[in-house]
């Protein structure tokens, strides 16, 4: 036999409660930020690059050329980062600058290098790392008089960094250092440790310190190939105790097998933070997580950071919300200005800096009591006991007959209706998102759904073959595909799909209705809300079939194709039901006061005797 099913709307419901279980699940995280002070010497070459980076940044932007200025903010991070990726980045710099010197001396005339740049932000982590190499020794269209002072410039700096990175003592690696192999230190009791930087420099630089001490470090960077990766992280877990990354080295990895991470320099954005964070708090870790942030007190940008990361903690532990980094960083865009313009305000105008932190701190109270309004709702809805929400979701939970690949097909032609880039490999059975545009995520957070952040990649399958560890089996219960069904259900919000006929054991051929109702109070609280179905037999005869007939079949083998039917026939019948449950509604609440109205009577009556 057969059945024709008409779909008017069909939504799978999620529930808060459900998403803060699934915060729950995770096991405590522990953060920690380690305040150092730049020795004397350390202080002087941050204040004379960060001036030639101020006095170059501005000329760049008077001159509208952003590559340049982009430039240097680069060298500033890299400042930030460690002295030897500083020197290195200088000395590039300068290389370049020699260079094109000379071919200046020959034409009379600079050529102005420009580096589009405008879709950084949404380049996957890989190209912002191949972007940075490129962009680091942009310069501007200036005279050769202007050029030569520059390269005094560079010379006294690369000097002066030079002579601090063959004599000098940097105090981050000492605080470092002492993390690791003090008394107390992790090593001593045998942890495995994920370090994490921005930049390569820094990173080989540390390898190298490391190795002095004695000990093998895996590592991983973005030109790594992701067979590379595998044997990498192969390496931590069976022979090395620290494992040093770049943010696209560690881009789709996952080592719940280690607990403990440190951040030797901190990124401007809050959502790169969770996301290293992500590598080892997620699900599967059985420990509690411990990170360790290295901050410089006594300069501009660790002032802001210090400011910005002590009020997320304490948001993160008073909401128990790990995803309040990712969350806050978007915040802080919408209401003042993204983390890295207020880092820029902050290294160029340093008379604004306690304002710039005010600003910082008065969006983050703001934030915290719209959280804590939220958090509290949520904690109610947990605590409110729902029968027929968790029959739905006990049916929800049970249906796992639909094939991999209609889920993972589903999701993918949603996604990429709404400019989501879908890349595919092994015979289209194997999928890639490398970014997901911040609408998406806005959209998700919406509605409870929790996504990576934004630096982050997915890979998913349609077929189990494939499936492994970096690679999911899209189901049911993949954020990709909860996201796609809420995408469709507002696309569909209210439309009437075709009729389709399936082919499925019953006694005879039905046609079959459905319709989502619902009802709301006069505050727009939802007190009902169901999918009904209809059928209508051969002999005309109208029946109503149980919301969870189509569960007890399986679909495996199910043939779908279009029928032509031009309107619904059975709206009546829904609308009966509706005012039908309306019904029941109103006496049951007239019931609830009639009790109420007689107790107070009787307490009434009690008192007055």
């Amino acid at each position: 036999m057969s059945i024709s099913i008409h779909i008017i709307d069909k939504e799978r419901r999620k529930y808060s409660a459900h998403f803060m279980m699934w915060l729950n699940s995770y096991p405590k995280r522990t953060t920690k930020t380690i305040t150092y002070h730049l020795s004397e010497q350390e202080l002087k070459l941050y204040e004379a690059v960060t001036q030639y980076v101020k006095e170059h940044f501005n000329r760049a932007i008077n001159r509208g050329n952003n590559s340049t200025a982009f430039a240097m903010m680069l060298l500033q991070r890299r400042l930030s980062s460690s002295i030897e990726a500083i020197h290195l980045s200088l000395e590039r710099r300068y290389h370049r600058l020699m260079n094109l010197l000379e071919e200046a001396k020959q034409k009379q005339m600079i050529p102005s290098e420009e580096v589009l740049f405008d879709e950084y932000e949404e380049a996957t982590l890989e190209e912002q790392e191949i972007f940075e190499m490129k962009s680091e020794t942009c310069v501007d269209a200036i005279d050769l008089a202007e050029l030569e002072l520059e390269i005094e410039e560079l010379k006294k700096l690369i000097a002066y960094s030079g002579y601090l990175r063959e004599h000098g003592v940097e105090r981050k690696w000492m605080e470092l250092e002492k993390t690791l192999f003090g008394v107390e230190g992790l090593l001593q009791k045998g942890e495995k440790i994920l370090i994490f930087t921005e930049s390569t420099d820094t990173l080989y630089y540390l390898e190298k310190k490391l190795r002095s001490h004695g000990v093998e470090v895996a590592k991983i960077i973005g030109k790594f190939s992701m067979e590379e990766r595998r044997k990498q992280v192969e390496r931590f877990k069976h022979e090395c105790p620290i494992m040093l990354a770049t943010d696209a080295g560690g881009e789709s990895i996952n080592l719940q097998f280690c607990n403990q991470m440190i951040n030797y320099d901190i990124p401007w954005n809050p959502n790169k933070l969770e996301q290293r964070m992500g590598r080892i708090h997620r699900i599967g870790q059985r420990n509690e997580v411990f990170v360790f942030n290295l901050v410089a007190g006594n300069t501009r940008e660790g002032d802001v950071l210090l400011t910005l990361m002590t009020k997320m903690e304490q948001m993160r532990k008073d909401l128990g919300h790990d995803l309040v980094y990712d969350f806050i960083g978007d915040r802080l865009e919408d209401k003042v200005a993204d983390l890295p313009t207020l880092m820029q305000q902050a290294i160029l105008q340093r008379e604004r800096l306690e304002d710039i932190k005010k600003s910082i701190d008065e969006v983050l109270a703001e934030e915290y009591a719209e959280l804590l309004k939220i958090a509290k709702e949520e904690r109610l809805a947990v605590e409110t006991i729902d029968l027929p929400g968790m029959k739905r979701e006990q049916y929800d939970l049970a249906v796992q007959k639909i094939p991999a690949r209609a889920y993972a097909q589903f999701a993918i032609n949603t996604l990429s209706r709404h400019r989501v880039k879908v890349y595919s490999s092994q015979n289209n059975h194997v999928f890639r998102i490398d970014r997901m545009p911040k609408f998406i995520r806005e959209f998700a957070r919406k509605h409870h759904i929790s996504l990576k952040g934004k630096e982050e990649s997915y890979r998913f399958t349609d077929i189990a073959k494939y499936a492994n560890e970096e690679v999911a089996l899209m189901k049911n219960d993949h954020p990709l595909f909860a996201v796609s069904l809420q995408l469709m259900k507002e696309e569909i919000e209210g439309l009437v799909l075709p009729f389709f006929e399936a082919k499925i054991p019953i006694r005879e051929a039905l046609m079959v209705e459905a319709y989502e109702i619902g009802l709301t109070d006069g505050t727009g609280r939802e007190l009902f809300r169901d999918i009904v179905y209809f059928a209508r037999r051969k002999n005309g005869e109208i029946i109503e079939i149980d919301s969870y007939w189509l569960y007890g079949y399986s679909l495996e083998l199910v043939s779908l194709h279009p029928i032509e039917q031009n309107e619904s026939t059975l709206l009546a019948h829904a609308l009966n039901k509706v005012m039908q449950k309306r019904e029941e509604l109103v006496l049951s609440n007239e019931a609830q006061l009639k009790a109420l109205h007689h107790k107070l009577y009787l307490i009434i009556e009690d008192r007055c005797a």
